[in-house]
């Protein structure tokens, strides 16, 4: 009798985590952080071997560490891909002086300059590291 108990709690979920892989994980948009960070398999995926191999009294406790590890993978990717979104904009800010650089000023037109104050076209570009890529 045990068998089949265990056998009707096993199968129900793993039919539901096929159904979520095939139909659903496919059109959701994103991927499993986990995965992507550790590439050891999707939640679902770990979620699904829990339920196979384990004993239900276990499923529980690695069931909620396997999200939780996603969860920390999804904060580190995010971190990362901040940091890189900071990089390329400090990068942009110093590569690309038209950000920073009324050009009109810069290029010739001195009068401009000096109505806004500025007396020279080495003023126009307080921010710009090169001043003679904006010639």
């Amino acid at each position: 009798m045990k068998t089949t108990f265990t056998n009707i709690f096993k199968t129900i979920p793993l039919l539901l985590i096929k159904f979520y892989q095939k139909f659903i994980s496919p059109h959701k948009g994103f991927r499993c952080a986990s995965n992507v960070l550790h590439k050891n398999g999707s939640c679902s995926g770990v979620i699904f071997n829990i339920i196979n191999t384990q004993p239900i009294g276990q499923w529980r406790s690695l069931i909620k560490g396997q999200f939780v590890k996603c969860k920390h993978a999804s904060i580190t990717i995010q971190e990362e891909n901040n940091k890189k979104k900071e990089e390329n904009k400090r990068k942009n800010k110093e590569s690309n002086c038209s950000d920073t650089i009324d050009l009109a000023c810069c290029v010739g037109d001195s009068a401009s300059c000096l109505g806004r104050g500025l007396g020279r076209k080495a003023d126009c570009a307080p921010d710009c590291a090169d001043i003679g890529s904006c010639f």
